[in-house]
């Protein structure tokens, strides 16, 4: 609960910090999780992260010192206080597959068809929207047009998806791999671009923020000190 309402906390400060300075940039924070049903129950219906994000979202919304960014521009945030809008999540992706079949839920097999899998009909519409914007519609999603911006993803996304908007990740698993961990942290080392598809350049703007476990962050540390050792970058 506390790396979520960090996460998003910062996610809305850099997305006010973005748009302040001028840059139209919509800002995306992606969550590592260990278990996919935690996030996408059995039948479709939201599993235990969703619900306690959907509560610390409405909670961090309703405070003042985070909520200014729509306030500020409304005309960019319509409908951002629909939970079921602003997140959603992906697992066992397989391209050549349709939406319906993307999505992974405990016990099923991706190599069969998902005729056993029930789902209700609203979540299901919820589901295959995100999983489209996220997969197939990247210039939709960085549009201030489409609410979705916050992400859940399971395995450090080695299917290949790819966006360079994300501003914040949050690791909601212990792992001691430390390849997937600078596959996670690869996912926010892109140069954002505005909604026209221009790239940011601003150093201060261009700024990922990771919300971690003790683990996660100890080895965060190690390899921002081996970027800096390589690059010979002098943090002082």
């Amino acid at each position: 609960r506390i790396q979520m309402k960090i996460a998003i906390q910062s996610h809305l400060e850099q997305q006010y910090n973005l748009l302040k300075n001028g840059k139209k940039v919509k800002a995306l924070s992606l969550f590592f999780i260990d278990r996919v049903s935690k996030v996408r129950g059995e039948d479709g219906e939201d599993g235990e992260y969703l619900k306690l994000f959907d509560a610390v979202y409405k909670e961090v919304i309703a405070d003042p010192n985070y909520n200014k960014v729509f306030k500020e521009f409304p005309e960019l945030f319509k409908g951002y206080e629909d939970t079921q809008r602003i997140r959603q999540g992906y697992f066992a992706i397989d391209k050549k597959k349709t939406s319906t079949k993307i999505m992974e839920i405990e016990g099923w097999n991706e190599d069969s068809d998902d005729s056993s899998v029930s789902v209700k009909a609203k979540q299901k519409q919820y589901i295959e929207q995100g999983i489209e914007l996220i997969l197939d519609k990247k210039d939709e999603l960085i549009s201030f047009e489409t609410p979705l911006a916050f992400i859940f993803s399971h395995s450090a996304l080695r299917e290949g998806w790819d966006n360079p908007n994300v501003f914040t990740l949050c690791t909601l698993k212990h792992s001691s791999n430390s390849i997937a961990k600078k596959q996670e942290i690869g996912r926010g080392l892109r140069l954002p671009v505005d909604i026209h598809g221009n790239r940011c350049h601003d150093e201060s703007l261009n700024v990922l923020t990771v919300v971690a476990n003790d683990s996660y962050e100890n080895f965060s540390e190690r390899l921002q000190k081996s970027y800096n050792e390589e690059s010979g970058f002098n943090k002082d």
